[in-house]
C-alpha cells in the first residue's frame, strides 16, 4: 500500500498526464460525418489514451515504465469516482423528466447480463479459451476487472477482461457514438431511448454517445445528458450484481457446454494421450 502512495507522488507521471490531457483538450471533439445523419465522434479521451500508450511503448527511452502504468490504473479508479459525481449532478436539472422513465431505465440494464449468450460462442469459435469468460461476461469496465481478479486471480480470465477493457476504451467510444447516430437518425427510436442505451456503465462510451446525440439534437442537450448519465450510473451500480449472479455463472455454463463443440479435435487428442499413458 505504501508503494502505491509513493508512486502517486511521481511528479513526472502527473506532468506527463497533464500535458497529454491539455493537448487532447486543445484538439477537442472531432465529428466525422459519414452521411447527413450518421456521424462519428472522436473524443479527447481517445487522443489522451493514444498519446500515453505511445509513451509507454517507448518506455526504453521515456520515464513511463511498468510502475507508472500500474499507478495509472489506481488513478483511473479515483478519477472515475469524480466523473460519476459530475454525471450525477447533471441529472438534477432534469430529475422530473428522468423519473417518468424510471422503469425502462432499470429494466434496460438487464440485457447487459446476457451479452455472453451471443459473444461467448463466437469467441470460442475463433479459438479463444478461458479468456473468453473475462471478455464476454459483461462490458469489462473497472468494476469488472476487480471482480474477475477477485474471482479468478490473474489468469486467463483476467487477461481477457483487461484486453477487453483496453479495446473497449479505444474502439468502444467510436462504436457507441456511431450506433447512437444510426439509431437516433433512423426514426425508429425516440432520442431518449437512444440516450438511455448509451449508458452502458462506461463513462467514456456514454460520453461518446452523448456527444453524438447532442450534436444531432442540440435543443435537447440537457435531457439527453440527464437520461444517458442516469442510465450510466444505474448500469455501474447494478452491473456488478448482474455479473455476479447472472453474467459469470451463465458464462461458465456456456463455456462448459460450448467448448467441447468447437474444440473436438483438441479434446480427442487429449483423450488419446491419456489412453497411451
Amino acid at each position: 500500500m505504501k508503494e502505491d502512495f509513493k508512486i502517486l507522488k511521481d511528479w513526472k507521471l502527473h506532468f506527463t498526464i497533464l500535458v497529454c490531457c491539455m493537448i487532447s483538450d486543445k484538439i477537442g471533439t472531432i465529428i466525422i460525418p459519414i452521411t447527413p445523419v450518421i456521424k462519428v465522434s472522436l473524443l479527447p479521451l481517445l487522443y489522451a489514451m493514444v498519446f500515453v500508450t505511445i509513451l509507454y511503448l517507448l518506455k526504453p527511452i521515456t520515464w513511463i515504465k511498468e510502475e507508472q502504468s500500474e499507478a495509472g490504473g489506481i488513478m483511473l479508479t479515483m478519477t472515475c469516482i469524480l466523473l460519476g459525481a459530475k454525471l450525477g449532478c447533471n441529472v438534477g436539472s432534469s430529475l422530473e423528466t428522468v423519473l417518468t422513465a424510471s422503469l425502462p431505465l432499470l429494466v434496460q440494464n438487464i440485457g447487459d447480463a446476457f451479452t455472453c449468450v451471443i459473444a461467448l460462442p463466437i469467441a470460442l469459435m475463433i479459438g479463444m479459451k478461458r479468456e473468453a469468460i473475462g471478455i464476454c461476461y459483461a462490458n469489462s469496465r473497472e468494476p469488472g476487472i476487480a471482480l474477475i481478479e477477485q474471482r479468478y486471480g490473474k489468469g486467463a480470465e483476467f487477461r481477457g477482461v483487461v484486453a477487453m477493457y483496453v479495446i473497449g476504451t479505444a474502439l468502444g467510444t467510436i462504436a457507441v457514438g456511431l450506433m447512437a447516430s444510426i439509431f437516433a437518425g433512423s426514426g425508429l427510436f425516440h432520442v431518449y431511448s437512444v440516450a438511455m442505451a448509451c449508458g452502458v456503465g462506461s463513462a467514456a462510451m456514454s460520453t461518446a454517445g452523448i456527444g453524438t446525440l447532442v450534436e444531432l439534437y442540440p435543443h435537447m442537450a440537457e435531457s439527453i445528458t440527464a437520461f444517458a448519465s442516469t442510465s450510466n450510473l444505474i448500469s455501474s451500480a447494478i452491473g456488478v450484481y448482474l455479473a455476479v449472479f447472472i453474467g459469470l455463472p451463465l458464462s461458465e455454463f456456456l463455456y462448459k457446454k460450448c467448448y467441447p463443440l468447437f474444440n473436438k479435435n483438441e479434446i480427442n487428442l487429449s483423450n488419446s494421450q491419456k489412453e497411451d499413458k
